[in-house]
């Protein structure tokens, strides 16, 4: 019956927007906030779990609490905040921009009713590559078979990016693996594809197999004529050194050039500004005991956390902006 009651809630709520926060009101000294990410075992979860654990902990005194609920990717994240279903999310700056701009997935139907709140982390995208491929530059990857991610993935669409940028048409120059990130480093590892892009952080099991197996693989640098173009034409897109620790076994000895995507939470427009208000509050003056916590969370800091937001910024985080004297940085 309980379950029954909530369902019935989040069907009336109406169009909330953006990454991933609904209110259950049938108990409301209970209030419900849902925070939606993506799957366990990224950065998107841990970071979200930080947010929410900030928030929690005040809970009785807010009124509401936070729960994790994983995601797809951006894109679910983002329509699921258009049909009111949860109210807060972390997606990839990328497709906060598209959204806007009526492109891809909402070509011709722009969705412009949505606020930034701050910034979480950045994806570092890399390429890793067989040694005995031959590939030493993304402009190796022609007439190669790579892996760039599951139609519709946030990394499929930085692939193609990327790809592009350097002059190669993913559709005809390369042989294509569209497979689930965490399957393709098993591809790699016997030999059925030369290549694949991946997120650092998402280290699944089959990642850490690759890493470890008798096969000699490499991590190739994002540093080619074309590159800082599309970081100059997408904001969203910046330079990221990779350190080798996150990838040990790799035969790479020093640390290399990769790209990073923004990461940010996002809410719809129409959210009252006093929630957004306590969610922006509570994660900043919370964000050094996130660091120690959770390495995700090692952005989480002043400037970085709202330098480039990719929407309006919410009144509510506004609010508190405005408060700590921090809204000076949101001036171009």
């Amino acid at each position: 019956m309980r379950h029954a009651i909530i369902f019935q809630i989040i069907l009336t709520i109406g169009t909330l927007n953006l990454m991933g926060l609904s209110v259950s009101k049938a108990e409301p000294e209970k209030n419900l906030v849902i925070l939606s990410s993506r799957a366990a075992g990224g950065l998107y979860y841990p970071t979200a779990g930080a947010i929410a654990s900030a928030v929690n902990h005040k809970r009785k005194e807010h009124g509401f609490r936070i729960t994790v609920r994983s995601g797809r990717n951006s894109v679910s994240t983002l329509n699921r905040i258009v049909s009111g279903e949860i109210y807060f999310g972390e997606v990839q700056q990328s497709r906060i921009y598209q959204m806007h701009k009526g492109l891809v997935e909402w070509k011709g139907s722009p969705q412009t009713d949505r606020c930034g709140v701050f910034n979480t982390h950045a994806d570092y995208i890399t390429l890793i590559a067989s040694v005995e491929s031959g590939i030493r530059s993304i402009r190796d990857l022609k007439d190669k078979r790579v892996g760039i991610g599951s139609p519709g993935s946030d990394l499929h669409y930085n692939a193609i990016d990327i790809l592009t940028a350097v002059g190669i048409d993913y559709e005809t120059d390369i042989s294509v693996a569209d497979d689930r990130m965490e399957a393709v480093p098993d591809l790699l590892r016997d030999g059925d594809i030369d290549a694949f892009f991946y997120p650092v952080g998402t280290l699944s099991r089959s990642m850490a197999d690759l890493m470890s197996g008798t096969k000699k693989v490499r991590l190739v640098s994002m540093a080619a004529p074309g590159i800082d173009a599309l970081m100059a034409a997408n904001p969203f897109y910046g330079k990221a050194l990779v350190p080798m620790t996150l990838y040990p076994g790799l035969e790479n000895n020093d640390d290399v050039r990769g790209l990073s995507v923004k990461m940010s939470l996002v809410t719809s427009c129409g959210i009252p500004d006093k929630t957004v208000y306590i969610v922006t509050k509570e994660t900043f003056e919370n964000s050094e005991a996130f660091k120690k916590r959770y390495p995700s969370a090692s952005m989480m800091t002043g400037k970085a956390m709202i330098e480039g937001l990719p929407a309006p910024v919410h009144p509510g985080a506004m609010k508190y902006y405005e408060e700590s004297g921090m809204d000076a940085m949101l001036r171009p």
